[in-house]
């Protein structure tokens, strides 16, 4: 069996690299490419194996005792995998040409075989075996490079199970000679010249311990403890350069951040501060991502964090990427060809590995996630702080926007609250407020802007009962926006004129036929220019109170359809609000979209059902700029951890969902452009994050 430092580095969500590979080729939000490789990689390396120029992705797959080579089209694009199979449960590899012909080859540590197998490479992505080597009990590092300085490469072989190292010398042909064994303590090995004097090192790790090997130069290694890491878990650990002395240093990934050491040549190192707190306990990588000639780091365990470094051995605020298959094991290269450094990760117990592309500047093509204290409830999106910039609203806490899709760290609101239902300028500031139902909803609880994105304390206003659902509008034709809310336990839809001034008047009810409340929206839905209400009970039957202009509104009128989540627009361009309605998960919901085309005088042609995979209140907006209007799903109802996407023909029929992946339960979502380039993104709560899919722009 595995030790549980080996069973951690598999502790990371698959479900988004399971649901990745049905998506479609046009993509109209960044979500990164998801490729099928062998059961659950266990490592992962880039290298040229068809010499074509291009990097390839090789990965070593635990599950299915094989490693596949996935060769580089082009474009970030790849060719399906081609395995090869090696001994049972391959743990970890090394990459590098053992035989001279100038393509590269993988030798492979197999943790269930206690064996190594080496594989020459072919120099068109397939290989062929040409030796195993027995080695000690459960190998679960294996590292290249020539350690006796004679020109060839060399193989290093770490096996926790009986604590032993077996240096393998090369003879330069894709053998090896007899293996040197000795008493060793690790799990991972890292390849350097600790102590500056010309010959080659070992670092490894245990638990909570690092070691290090010094090399005699002709293949043999003494080990000491170089230091313990009281009370961190250690992940990966990597040797570079972090502060330009020409000493190496060590990034060491822990369940408590991440750990400096500053080595001062002499195999010594100087402990620095944990950077950060957050459990950073899987993979490490380093390159200069952002070409400032700074060594930045990525760390891979759950999302993707990116380190951007200052090249004293500290670093700034890490950006967090959402994770896709399984993120442990990080490596780097520039795998399309625009000369910026790329990610790839896997390690997840999936059989996918994950391309993250490059903007040359620290950040990715990729959706990112922005963490907040507590779980997201709604996300509400508006411009908070009057800079011309979205911002988002959640569960007691507000992200102002900096226009580049990207939120500053949120601020906390009043807890009175509880979770935001609406943003609207009700006390006419023209600054939005927040509208909420409290933590209990036992009321209309405003919170008003004070246009910095902050907000005064709260004012509650009765209901006379439990609101589920609101709906702002000018009712009255008095210029301030009242409200309409569901919940009264009566079966009434109550209205609460504003008073212009953020304060409202006592509710006026409406008696409708709806037993279960689901959802109120306004609009004018008879052309006469006064604003109606559509009820929704989840039932099979729906009500439309007319508007009278004078705040009042006459008694309903019964459609025939259902739903409990709803919104209204002109799918079809007649000038004609339709309906727009999605089911309800008490009532067995197959998550249909269900289409209602106006006749503009406040009826409706037969609705007709287009099938969605989600259940979630529907946004209605062009997302792919074809001047026809979209339909967007959250699957908050299922549960699930989805957005669904349907786009429109512009006669009122939808197309085939698109469906877009989150780490976790979908809890809300908002559809606005963030980043300024006129094409509408998402903003999708999901756990304790909101998780930021940019448009592409198709």
């Amino acid at each position: 069996m595995k030790s549980p430092w080996h069973l951690s580095l598999f502790c990371v969500s698959f479900i988004v690299a399971l649901s990745s590979l049905a998506q479609a080729a046009s993509k109209e939000f960044q979500q990164v490419t998801t490729l099928a490789t062998g059961g659950e990689p266990s490592a992962i390396a880039l290298a040229d194996f068809n010499n074509d120029g291009k990097l390839d992705i090789v990965t070593v797959n635990s599950n299915s005792d094989s490693v596949s080579v996935l060769l580089n089209i082009g474009n970030g694009t790849f060719e399906p995998a081609k395995s090869t199979s090696v001994g049972q449960e391959p743990d970890a590899m090394a990459v590098g040409d053992f035989n001279g012909d100038g393509h590269p080859d993988v030798a492979v540590a197999n943790f269930g075989l206690n064996t190594i197998t080496i594989l020459l490479g072919k120099g068109d992505g397939t290989f062929r075996t040409d030796a195993s080597y027995g080695v000690g009990i459960g190998p679960t590092s294996i590292v290249t490079a020539d350690f006796n300085a004679d020109g060839i490469l060399d193989l290093a072989v770490t096996a926790p199970g009986s604590n032993q190292l077996s240096v393998f010398l090369g003879n330069g042909d894709g053998t090896f000679q007899k293996a040197e064994n000795s008493q060793f303590a690790g799990q991972l090995l890292v390849v350097g010249d600790f102590n500056g004097d010309g010959k080659l090192d070992l670092a490894s790790k245990s638990a909570r311990s690092l070691y290090l090997a010094l090399g005699n130069g002709v293949g043999g290694f003494t080990q000491t403890r170089i230091t313990t890491l009281s009370n961190l878990f250690i992940g990966q650990f990597i040797a570079l350069d972090l502060n330009h002395d020409g000493k190496l240093d060590l990034a060491v990934a822990t369940d408590h951040g991440l750990a400096i050491l500053l080595g001062k040549g002499n195999g010594k190192f100087t402990k620095q501060s944990n950077y950060g707190s957050q459990g950073v306990n899987g993979g490490l990588a380093a390159a200069d991502l952002n070409d400032d000639g700074k060594q930045d780091l990525v760390v891979g365990f759950g999302d993707l964090l990116v380190l951007l470094g200052n090249g004293k051995g500290a670093f700034k605020s890490a950006s967090d990427y959402m994770e896709a298959g399984g993120s442990s094991l990080p490596v780097i290269g520039d795998l399309n060809g625009d000369g910026k450094l790329d990610v790839v990760t896997g390690g997840g117990r999936g059989s996918f590995v994950t391309v993250y592309l490059g903007k040359g500047n620290g950040s990715f093509q990729a959706a990112r996630n922005f963490n907040l204290v507590g779980t997201v409830g709604h996300v509400l999106s508006a411009d908070f702080n009057g800079d011309g910039n979205l911002d988002l609203a959640t569960y007691n806490s507000v992200m102002l926007g900096n226009g580049d899709g990207t939120f500053r760290a949120p601020i906390a609101t009043d807890p009175s609250l509880g979770n935001p239902q609406s943003s609207a300028d009700v006390n006419n500031d023209h600054i939005p407020d927040l509208i909420g139902f409290g933590p209990s909803g036992g009321g209309l609880v405003v919170l008003l802007g004070k246009g910095d994105g902050t907000f005064g304390q709260a004012n509650s206003f009765a209901t006379g009962g439990s609101p589920t659902a609101v709906t702002f509008g000018d009712f009255n034709g008095d210029g301030n926006l009242d409200a309409a809310l569901l919940g009264d336990a009566s079966g009434n839809v109550s209205i609460m004129l504003g008073n212009g001034d953020g304060t409202f008047q006592s509710p006026i009810n409406y008696p409708t036929t709806e037993a279960l409340y689901a959802f109120v929206l306004n609009g004018d839905f008879n052309g006469d220019g006064k604003l109606d209400l559509l009820v929704g009970s989840g039932q099979d039957t729906l009500n439309l109170l007319l508007g009278n202009g004078d705040g009042t509104f006459q008694s309903p009128k019964v459609i025939n359809a259902g739903g409990c989540y709803a919104a209204s627009a002109d799918l079809n361009g007649d000038n004609k609000l339709d309906i727009i309605l999605v089911g309800c998960p008490f009532a067995g919901a197959n998550g249909d979209v269900t289409v209602l085309l106006g006749n503009g005088n406040g009826t409706f042609k037969t609705p007709v059902n287009y099938p969605a995979g989600a259940l979630g209140l529907p946004k209605v907006r062009d997302v792919n700029g074809d001047g026809k209007l979209d339909v967007v799903i959250p699957d908050s109802g299922n549960r699930g951890n989805k957005v669904a996407v349907l786009l429109g023909n512009g006669n009122g029929t939808l197309q085939a969902p698109r469906n877009y992946f989150v780490e976790e339960v979908v809890t809300g979502l908002a559809v606005a452009d963030f980043n300024g380039d006129h094409l509408p993104d998402l903003a999708v709560g999901n756990y304790d994050h909101v998780s930021i899919l940019l448009n592409t722009g198709h």
